[in-house]
């Protein structure tokens, strides 16, 4: 059995070493192996290597910044329609407005109506608001001994 060199004909030029090789061998074939990269090769590949890792950085910056935007836009969008959502659901919405209220003694019973004379409330009347009111105000005049009463009648100007 004959022994091979690991390299052959390394004291030829590249052309005259690809005939050697090819006119002694018994056949030729393509073959997949490893075949390591040149120190060149290498130094190559390390600079793209790092340039490919600076843009890819720099694009992940800019795509991190986009999401941001896009993010606030879309929480902003979405806190709007949840409570646009919520809204349509209920038919309505709570709100803190003045409102007169009319109180019904006979049956315990408390009105609420809103400015634009909307009845939005009936409730039972509260423990302290069971104690009628007088239906005139007594108003004292500078003379301790002299007071007047007026009725509240909506026809005193």
């Amino acid at each position: 059995m004959p022994q091979y060199p690991a390299q052959m004909g390394q004291d030829l030029d590249i052309e005259a070493r690809k005939r050697l090789v090819f006119d002694n061998c018994d056949r030729p074939d393509d073959l997949e192996y490893f075949k390591p990269f040149s120190d060149e090769e290498l130094d190559r590949m390390k600079v793209k290597i790092a340039d490919c890792n600076l843009e890819i950085d720099r694009i992940n910056a800019e795509k991190a910044d986009a999401m941001k935007q896009y993010n606030d836009a879309l929480k902003f969008e979405k806190t709007g329609l949840k409570e646009s959502l919520k809204h349509y659901k209920e038919k309505g919405r709570f709100v803190t407005e003045r409102v007169g209220l009319f109180f019904d003694y006979d049956s315990k019973t408390v009105y609420a109506y809103n400015e634009q004379g909307q009845h939005v409330e009936t409730r039972r009347m509260r423990p302290h608001e069971m104690q009628q009111q007088l239906p005139f105000a007594v108003h004292r005049n500078e003379d301790a001994d002299k007071v007047e009463t007026s009725r509240k009648t909506g026809t005193n100007d």
